[in-house]
């Protein structure tokens, strides 16, 4: 992705990245949450919320951290056992293993349980928020933006900051950027 700074003329080329470690062409890295040992700099720039989120035909309106603790884990598997109006096998979707959001949301509510193995994989938030929106026995995490008409958050699972990874001590229009966006 291109970033234009709020003051600065130059081009920045940044990446959403999911490795702790920067692309030699890139000037900065987007996280989520905290990478584990960052290679350089670290700015927080904002923060995201990680949501849990179900298609608006799903007729839920919200989950207690432990049911979607049981659900991710395997432990609940038909929306039965959730609502008693509903009937039908949950799907479970989640990222990548090392996803920045997958990471946050495993961390925040999962307390070390292992993701059903039966869940199914989005490599994106945008293909996360297209499989859950079309699918009333979907449930699955995105980030805040991502979130459409089409879906329900069920559970605001945390609130994490949003970190700018640099090679080294930014200079020029990488210095402006973070000087306009740091927080």
């Amino acid at each position: 992705m291109k970033l234009n700074d709020c003051t600065a003329k130059d081009t920045i080329i940044a990446e959403p990245r999911s490795a702790d470690h920067l692309d030699p062409a890139v000037d900065l890295a987007l996280r989520v949450d905290h990478p584990a040992m960052p290679s350089g700099p670290a700015y927080r720039i904002g923060t995201e919320d990680i949501l849990v989120v179900v298609s608006n035909r799903a007729g839920l309106s919200a989950l207690s951290p432990d049911q979607v603790r049981a659900i991710f884990s395997g432990g609940q598997s038909s929306w039965g056992k959730v609502d008693a109006a509903k009937s039908g096998k949950v799907q479970v979707w989640v990222y990548p293993p090392g996803d920045d959001v997958e990471a946050a949301f495993e961390g925040a509510l999962l307390n070390g349980a292992a993701i059903t193995s039966l869940a199914r994989l989005a490599n994106t938030p945008e293909e996360m928020a297209q499989a859950i929106a079309s699918d009333g026995s979907a449930i699955g995490v995105i980030p805040g933006p991502w979130k459409t008409g089409d879906l329900t958050t069920v559970l605001a699972a945390a609130t994490v900051p949003v970190l700018a990874l640099t090679h080294g001590e930014p200079s020029g229009a990488v210095r402006q950027l973070l000087g306009c966006t740091a927080k």
